[in-house]
C-alpha cells in the first residue's frame, strides 16, 4: 500500500504544472501611449511566449481602462470591450495585434481575457473589480491574459497546460497496478 501511495504522489507531481508568473521585459516596448510624469506598463499576454508590453504615461489620476484605451488609440492594438453594468466596468472581449494567432482553446465553452495587476512585475493579483475601477500608480503593471474560463484563469506568464506525452504514458502504465491493488 505504501508503494502505491508513493507511486501515486510521484505521478501527481509529474502531472502538475508550474504557474509561476513571468517577469515581463519592460525595456523592449511594443508601443508608447500618453504623456505625463507617471508611467505604468500595459501587458497583453497571449501565451507564455507571445506577449506585448506597452508604456502608458499620464498626470493626475488614471485607471487601467484609461491605460488600455490610450494604448489602443496610439498603437496597432485593437481592443473590443463591452460595458458591464453589474461591475460598473468594461469587460475586454478581444485584444488583437497584427500577426498574432491566439491559442484556440477549442474545447472551451468560455474564453477571453483575464485582468491582473502588479506593482513589482512578479506578484500578480486577479482583479475582480475590472479595469475602470482599478486606479493605477506610477510603476504599476496591468495585464490581460488570454485564457479559458472553463477552469481557473491563466496567470500572467503561465504556460497553457498541455500534458506531456510521457506523463500520460506513466499514468496509463500505473493504472492497472492501482486497480489490481484495490481488488485484493
Amino acid at each position: 500500500m505504501r508503494k502505491l501511495l508513493v507511486l501515486t504522489l510521484i505521478i501527481a507531481a509529474m502531472t502538475s504544472f508550474a504557474s509561476a508568473a513571468l517577469t515581463y521585459d519592460t525595456t523592449n516596448l511594443d508601443g508608447i501611449a500618453g504623456a505625463g510624469q507617471n508611467t505604468a506598463m500595459v501587458v497583453v499576454d497571449y501565451d507564455a511566449t507571445t506577449n506585448f508590453v506597452f508604456s502608458y504615461s499620464w498626470d493626475d489620476a488614471a485607471s487601467a481602462w484609461d491605460a488600455l484605451k490610450a494604448v489602443d488609440i496610439a498603437t496597432d492594438l485593437d481592443t473590443i470591450a463591452t460595458w458591464d453594468g453589474r461591475y460598473t466596468s468594461h469587460y475586454v472581449e478581444e485584444i488583437n495585434f497584427p500577426g498574432v494567432d491566439r491559442y484556440p482553446y477549442d474545447e472551451a465553452t468560455y474564453k477571453g481575457f483575464a485582468f491582473y495587476t502588479s506593482s513589482d512585475n512578479e506578484n500578480w493579483n486577479f482583479s475582480f473589480s475590472g479595469p475602470d475601477n482599478t486606479t493605477i500608480a506610477d510603476g504599476d503593471l496591468v495585464c490581460w491574459t488570454w485564457t479559458s474560463w472553463d477552469g481557473p484563469a491563466r496567470a500572467p506568464g503561465a504556460t497553457i497546460a498541455v500534458p506531456e506525452p510521457m506523463t500520460v504514458i506513466l499514468l496509463g502504465a500505473a493504472l492497472p497496478f492501482m486497480i489490481r491493488r484495490k481488488r485484493k
